[in-house]
């Protein structure tokens, strides 16, 4: 794609962003996962900061997509995430991040073995809707992605 991109140093980090990201492609070519979001929490468990990917797939194309345009619409909305820093804050380093992926169906868990990857979750929730900031949308049949960051409302208690 002729793009410069960025990627963790450290093999057990890069090892599971891949194997994360992999584990959810038979997934998001199936449609269904609505969102993937990479959310920080802090030491209390609190999420501070999500990034989330809505993504939404025409299953109607099947193999018929045009590179070209695929391509061209993922260069530009990469581009962006580069370009993006200046909308987070600097997060302490006692913070921890996960990967987390939002299913519009429950996969059955005896028809995968990449079902096995993914287990639910007890993330905590903000009390009230939190705050969002649009980073980058594309439309490209038969992807779809938009991008935004989510930062507790104002209003949200303090723990």
């Amino acid at each position: 794609m002729n793009l410069v991109v960025q990627r963790a140093c450290h093999p057990q980090l890069r090892d599971y962003i891949h194997s994360a990201v992999f584990g959810l492609l038979p997934f998001i070519q199936k449609g269904m996962v609505e969102r993937a979001a990479v959310i920080f929490f802090n030491t209390d468990g609190i999420p501070v900061e999500r990034f989330v990917f809505k993504l939404a797939v025409n299953q109607s194309y099947g193999s018929k997509v045009e590179d070209a345009n695929l391509e061209f619409s993922l260069r530009s909305f990469l581009i962006k995430l580069s370009v993006s820093e200046s909308l987070t804050k600097v997060l302490p380093r006692d913070y921890r991040w996960e990967i987390t992926a939002y299913f519009r169906s429950l996969p059955e868990a005896s028809a995968n073995k990449d079902v096995e990857q993914w287990i639910p979750t007890d993330t905590r929730q903000w009390e009230q809707p939190p705050l969002l900031t649009p980073i980058k949308s594309m439309s490209s049949e038969p992807l779809c992605v938009q991008l935004y960051i989510e930062h507790p409302s104002l209003s949200e208690p303090k723990p």
